[in-house]
């Protein structure tokens, strides 16, 4: 006589019930989770062990399946994997808290008075700041130094512009480098009025100033509050650009003694000392810091009008910007790149600086499309160079927050016309398959979710513009969190690590209030950071 279904099921049942539970370190439930995995599920419950994911699912299921020495009830949020930035400026953060914060100036006389005051407050023996931008002043003209030099003659002041592309100075840094009017070098300018410096510097003129020199050993408290700043806002990951190599051995020494512990990819810098001990090294990993590639410029910026245009610029017909080194020179460092076996990523902001980096990089890469090497911001790229991100494996890595920010004068420098061949993320995204998303902090505000909220909206903390800025480049809200989990991850190489929440990898995540899925305009505006999760480890916030 045959077992009757019902008979079959018990036994089953009485099986399963008698089998033994996986042991799990946390159980973690009543919440909706975004697994941004290959089919972007979604999960009620998630359990990890030893840091990493085990599984995820119904929670019913989970605990019949797992028994956990804890439990972490969150509290009907939303659950994203960990943010990670894929264009940042780690250490700089760290040093602004020691800088006077330029960023709301509201003219060069504004400029100085918040100098003053710092000063005043701080006494410092060297003055650094940044975030000017002549944009924003009524007049947009870039600043000169008289003022400064006569209320700091005898202290160094360095400010450098919101972009990081230019830095107004006093005399006294003039005169103690050898910088005058008639000082030249290639890929840069000592800005003068009337056959007189003016302070200020663009671009490769910036590294004339050898004094005064930066102190890292001053940087440790600096460094604590830069990374409880990016925990505070959901990111656990990021890539550190463009580190001199005595700065890549300061941040090694961090992770070994265990003051950082988010995760870090650092890219060398491509000055000469720096380029060749990094490729001598081969690059490696320590703990959560892995040194893997290298950061490039092939022009400056936008603001300064160091952007190496095709056409000249709209407001200064006789500049096209500049290369910061010849097409010649830039070929032959990427090629000792890809022999050490390592990444580059460089920053190409004008259309003319994005098609010779592009050509490039299919030159030394006809054929292989998984090499991952990155074009860092791909701001104004002509239909033409488009293209060439199509089945090549270029990666574009942009930063959304810099469409919203410049958009208000970035049509004087382009034009109207060609201000459609900026900040192209959706085009970039069809073209390469996906996009590489980050902030640029401290240049801009150190906030991921900014960059979801000017990628998907396309409009500045003030609501501006009410339609959007050229809304037929936003970006989907699915493809704005891959971009800044899983893509982002992909960029540095860590994909097999991080970026999404999938059995086998670290249980980094951050905990929100709103579901960005779904969630309003106005909601997108106050979501909150609850929680942020590295390795299972709480780092921040708590219920």
């Amino acid at each position: 006589m045959k077992p009757s279904f019902l008979s079959i099921t018990i036994i089953a049942l009485l099986f399963q019930s008698c089998m033994p539970k996986e042991q799990a370190d946390v159980l973690f439930y009543n919440a909706m989770f975004y697994t941004v995995d290959a089919s972007f599920g979604v999960a009620d419950a998630m359990v990890i062990r030893d840091g990493l994911v085990l599984e995820l699912g119904p929670e019913q299921r989970l605990r019949k399946k797992y028994t956990s020495q804890h439990e972490r009830d969150l509290k009907g949020n939303y659950v994203y994997p960990g943010f990670v930035d894929a264009h940042a400026h780690f250490l700089a953060l760290a040093r602004s808290y020691q800088e006077v914060d330029l960023r709301r100036s509201f003219s060069a006389y504004d400029m100085v008075v918040k100098v003053s005051d710092f000063q005043l407050d701080r006494n410092y023996s060297v003055i650094r700041g940044m975030g000017w931008d002549q944009n924003l002043w009524e007049d947009n003209e870039m600043p000169d130094n008289t003022l400064l030099s006569k209320l700091f003659p005898e202290t160094p002041v360095l400010l450098r512009r919101i972009d990081g592309h230019a830095m107004l100075v006093n005399d006294i840094v003039l005169e103690r480098n050898g910088i005058t009017a008639n000082t030249k070098i290639e890929g840069g300018e000592v800005v003068t009025v009337n056959g007189v410096c003016t302070g200020v510097l663009i671009d490769n003129a910036m590294e004339l100033v050898k004094w005064p020199g930066k102190s890292l050993a001053d940087l440790g408290d600096g460094v604590k509050l830069a990374q409880r700043k990016c925990f505070s806002l959901g990111l656990t990951g990021l890539s550190e650009m463009g580190l001199s190599w005595e700065e890549i051995q300061f941040m090694d020494s961090l992770y070994v003694n265990d003051v950082l512990q988010m995760n870090m990819q650092v890219l060398a810098g491509s000055d000469s000392v720096t380029f060749e001990k990094a490729l001598a090294s081969g690059g490696w990993i320590t703990k959560g810091m892995e040194l893997n590639g290298f950061k490039f410029y092939a022009d400056g910026a936008l603001g300064s009008r160091g952007a190496c245009l095709i056409k000249p610029y709209s407001d200064l017909p006789e500049s096209h910007g500049f290369l910061l080194k010849s097409p010649a020179a830039l070929y032959e460092a990427s090629l000792r790149v890809k022999n050490a076996g390592m990444q580059l990523c460089t920053h190409a902001i004008g259309d003319s600086a994005n098609r010779v980096m592009l050509d490039i990089y299919k030159g030394l890469w006809p054929e292989d499309t998984t090499h991952r090497w990155r074009i860092e911001h791909a701001q104004v790229v002509n239909d033409d160079d488009i293209k060439s991100f199509v089945g090549t494996g270029i990666i574009p890595s942009v930063q959304p927050t810099h469409a919203t920010s410049d958009m208000l004068w970035a049509v004087n420098r382009l034009g109207v016309q060609r201000l459609k061949d900026a900040y192209r993320y959706e085009d970039l995204r069809k073209a390469a398959g996906l996009v590489a998303l980050g902030t640029d902090f401290p240049i801009e505000p150190v906030n991921p979710l900014g960059t979801f909220f000017s990628s998907v909206v396309r409009k500045n903390d003030e609501g501006v513009p009410d339609e959007g800025f050229q809304m037929n480049n936003a970006l989907s809200r699915m493809h704005t969190l891959q971009g800044m989990t899983i893509w982002a991850a992909y960029a540095q190489f860590a994909d097999d690590r991080f970026g999404s929440l999938e059995p086998g990898k670290q249980a980094d995540f951050v905990v929100l209030d709103i579901d960005l899925m779904d969630a309003s305009e106005e909601d997108l505006r106050r979501v909150e950071v609850q929680q942020t999760y590295i390795k299972g480890r709480n780092v921040y916030g708590v219920f």
